[in-house]
């Protein structure tokens, strides 16, 4: 049974655009509708014990702005017991062998991009007429420059061939006469849907491996499809955050730290960049900004993982004991959680964490004990590695750490999967193809 059909409130509206969509017309050119998400993200971490001194960050969301499609806005509310470090654009804080520490920061994000009804439409009649396209324009050389890369020799070599053979098989045409909107769509319905089984891993895995195995999750799959749309000059690039589900709370450990996410899920996805609508989402998926809307940490366009950096971040977490919270409301949901008192904002915070883990392990932190009970994030690390922030296109330590974040995925998934099963609201990528005549 492929676990990776999974089933998102999404694809409702796709049942209620089987017309065309009626975007906005501006000289004889398509401008598509916006909609924006008002949000507010908390992240609280308690240390309870720790085995190092270091200067450690906290998983911010940054302002991101992109040609077309895509922007969003992080204005601080309040920040409790941290520090902010310009050049990774992130909160800090130091803890200290033997010591405790408690902090958090609250923002208020503004996430605007293509209207997903729209957005979906268009995916609907690209997907049952892969030559159908919203605009002749061409993708402008600085975005193909930087985003479109030599795509990874096993993808070319493996994935390549049997996307074109999907392609022929199902239109009777070579993908090459499809336009770019039918190139992007069809590659993440293959990739998500046909291709690839969906099977969670405590790690991130190389593209080899997902390759040769045919299994992965959100962010394994997410590299094979940049991978891919690059070999078709398609920018794409993977967001990377938290996807917020008012209904999903999460609980997942790393070595000696428990991180909680409430009203959302760690998450990746592909971007790509579509003539006449800019950046849009290809998340077939959990629906990110096609239903669900999306808090970003950054995007990148790396692909590769590190596995020494990967173990790096794994035996970091041997050496502090922690909980974290990852918390994303709306603005009606943050008031009746915490209330109008800025004064009172840390106590209520610090007993919400209290609240949900139980105060600390009764095990003593051990550099040389760890255990792994689900996927689980690298939600801190030392500000000293060598990287960017993740909106400049991070360098590999960073990237270890966001695909060690978004594993936790796995689970949110199978909770969609399981009410899937039990609301008719749910419905399969697969509505978006109605029978097809070559």
């Amino acid at each position: 049974m492929r676990v990776l059909r999974v089933f998102y409130v999404a694809l409702v509206v796709v049942l209620l655009c089987l017309q065309y969509a009626t975007p906005l017309i501006v000289h004889g050119e398509i401008t598509p509708r916006e909609t924006c998400s008002i949000l507010y993200f908390i992240n609280a971490i308690k240390v309870y014990n720790s085995l190092i001194n270091d200067t450690l960050l906290l998983e911010t969301p940054q302002n991101i702005t992109l040609n077309t499609g895509l922007r969003q806005e992080s204005t601080p509310i309040y920040v409790y017991n941290l520090g902010f470090n310009e050049t990774l654009g992130s909160y800090v804080f130091n803890v200290s062998a033997g010591n405790g520490f408690f902090g958090f920061f609250i923002s208020r994000i503004k996430v605007c991009y293509s209207d997903n009804s729209m957005i979906l439409g268009y995916y609907r009649l690209a997907l049952n007429n892969p030559g159908y396209s919203i605009s002749n324009e061409s993708i402008p050389g600085d975005i193909t420059t930087e985003y479109v890369k030599t795509p990874y020799s096993r993808v070319i070599e493996v994935v390549v061939p049997a996307f074109e053979d999907w392609f022929k098989n199902r239109y009777n045409s070579s993908v090459y006469s499809a336009s770019k909107l039918g190139i992007a769509v069809n590659a993440a319905y293959f990739i998500y849907t046909e291709y690839f089984t969906y099977n969670a891993s405590s790690l991130p895995r190389t593209i080899d491996e997902v390759i040769e195995s045919r299994q992965g999750d959100c962010d394994d799959m997410s590299r094979v499809l940049v991978e891919l749309l690059s070999h078709y000059n398609i920018p794409a690039i993977i967001g990377y955050g938290y996807v917020y589900i008012p209904d999903l709370k999460l609980e997942t450990n790393l070595g000696n730290v428990t991180y909680y996410y409430v009203y959302n899920g760690p998450h990746a996805f592909v971007l790509a960049y579509i003539p006449g609508l800019g950046w849009v989402s290809l998340d077939f998926l959990a629906g990110s900004l096609l239903e669900y809307p999306f808090v970003f940490e950054g995007y990148t366009r790396e692909t590769i993982v590190n596995d020494s950096e990967v173990q790096e971040v794994v035996d970091f977490h041997k050496k502090i004991s922690a909980t974290q919270v990852f918390i994303v409301v709306d603005e009606e949901k943050y008031r009746n959680m915490f209330g109008e008192s800025i004064s009172s904002l840390p106590s209520k915070i610090e007993k919400y964490i209290e609240g949900v883990s139980g105060g600390p392990d009764e095990t003593t932190v051990s550099s040389s004990t760890t255990t792994t009970r689900s996927e689980a994030p690298a939600s801190t690390t030392t500000v000293t590695r060598n990287s960017e922030p993740g909106i400049r296109g991070p360098g590999s330590a960073l990237i270890a750490i966001m695909l060690l974040s978004v594993l936790v995925v796995a689970a949110g998934i199978a909770l969609l999967v399981r009410r899937s099963t039990t609301s008719s609201s749910f419905f399969s990528p697969s509505l978006l193809f109605q029978p097809h005549i070559p």
